[in-house]
């Protein structure tokens, strides 16, 4: 298996896959469909309408709904512990906000049976025309048998009403990951 994509396009990538869910924020609703990557690398449950954005790297997943909400997934074929994907996954969350400060510590925990690891931040992103938003990311990370996947999504930080929710469905979408 080809080795991960080289951080600054992962970066780039994230980068503008969070402006896009910026642009429209509501309620989720929530109803299983099945995604399982190509060679079944790895399936996870998102909700009734979402899609999976084109593709520029084989390794980085970009799942939007329908309402503006968004959930990236990286594949790191070369990863075999949560630990490691996590810290890669948070060194591109890092790459994406300035000023990131932890607003929980690192929890380790199981996914299916898998060693997993899940925590929050918050920072600020460059919007259009230099605008700063303030926004909370979480950033969860679940080692496979061969590999591991992180799990990035961003949300308001005003908003503490739509950040309980999102987290929710991002926390939601990070439990389904499972080996098909």
């Amino acid at each position: 298996m080809p080795a991960p994509t080289s951080f600054p396009h992962c970066c780039q990538w994230i980068a503008r896959s969070l402006l896009t869910a910026l642009l429209l924020l509501a309620l989720p609703a929530w109803a299983d469909q099945t995604f399982t990557a190509s060679g079944k690398r790895f399936s996870l449950t998102l909700p009734d309408g979402w899609r999976l954005e084109p593709q520029k790297d084989q390794n980085i997943f970009t799942f939007n709904g329908q309402r503006g909400e968004s959930v990236i997934v990286l594949f790191f074929p070369e990863s075999t512990t949560s630990t490691a994907a996590f810290d890669q996954t948070r060194d591109a969350m890092k790459a994406s906000l300035s000023d990131l400060t932890p607003e929980s510590l690192p929890v380790d925990q199981q996914v299916n049976g898998q060693p997993a690891r899940w925590a929050s931040y918050s920072g600020t992103a460059n919007a259009a025309g230099g605008k700063k938003i303030a926004l909370i990311g979480v950033c969860g990370a679940v080692a496979l048998r061969n590999s591991a996947l992180g799990l990035l999504s961003f949300y308001p930080k005003n908003d503490p009403e739509q950040a309980t929710i999102r987290e929710k469905l991002a926390r939601a979408v990070f439990s389904s990951i499972r080996q098909p």
